[in-house]
């Protein structure tokens, strides 16, 4: 207030830094719910639509892995070019069922496939790299100072370090999907990371 200027300004000006005060924002939501058919699944997708969003969100892993392709299948057919959907499993897959909805999931545009397994379990991130040719996300909840074992049968580095901020990784071709220049974050609901657009991330959850 003394200086006369938004917090994100001085502390920008302060490291040197030229503030940018636009943010790539997108919309979370598509939870489960009793009785939530996918009638009401397109129906919160297109009201995010009408928001202004380009960007949705939507859970995946609480249904049958048949069930969720038609979710899929249903927000895209919704949104159309309006807008990209990216998908979030919140860490619930082991190896097996992680690279599953890989094998499925890689048919269609994503913008991103978002924590299938532990964020910790780097390991598995490997091996699943292998399997999805698109943008994957992780590490939104993982300590920077954490370390954890490998998956049984996954390949790649046991033990690392984890971001504190979500990292979105392998940037890909002309598909409607991420074309990130190298690795985004955010943070929980309010981003540290940058997006394609080069604008710092939010997620707005519906």
């Amino acid at each position: 207030k003394i200086g006369g200027k938004p917090l994100f300004r001085l502390l920008a000006e302060r490291s040197g830094n030229e503030a940018d005060p636009r943010v790539f924002v997108y919309a979370a939501g598509g939870y489960y719910y009793p009785g939530k058919n996918l009638d009401a699944l397109r129906a919160e997708m297109r009201s995010y639509l009408d928001r202004g969003y380009t960007v949705v969100k939507m859970k995946i892993g609480g249904a049958e892995i048949g069930e969720d392709r038609k979710r899929i299948e249903a927000v895209l057919a919704e949104i159309g070019d309006d807008a990209q959907l990216a998908v979030d499993a919140n860490g619930r897959f082991n190896l097996e069922t992680a690279i599953a909805y890989a094998r499925m999931l890689r048919e269609y545009p994503l913008f991103w496939y978002e924590e299938a397994g532990d964020p910790l379990d780097f390991a598995l991130q490997a091996a699943l790299a292998e399997f999805y040719p698109g943008a994957m996300a992780t590490g939104e909840n993982s300590p920077a100072s954490a370390t954890r074992e490998p998956s049984p049968g996954a390949s790649g580095p046991a033990n690392a370090a984890a971001g504190a901020s979500m990292a979105v990784t392998k940037p890909q071709h002309d598909r409607r999907q991420a074309s990130w220049n190298g690795p985004v974050g955010a943070m929980g609901t309010m981003g540290s990371g940058r997006g394609k657009s080069g604008y710092p991330i939010v997620a707005a959850y519906g």
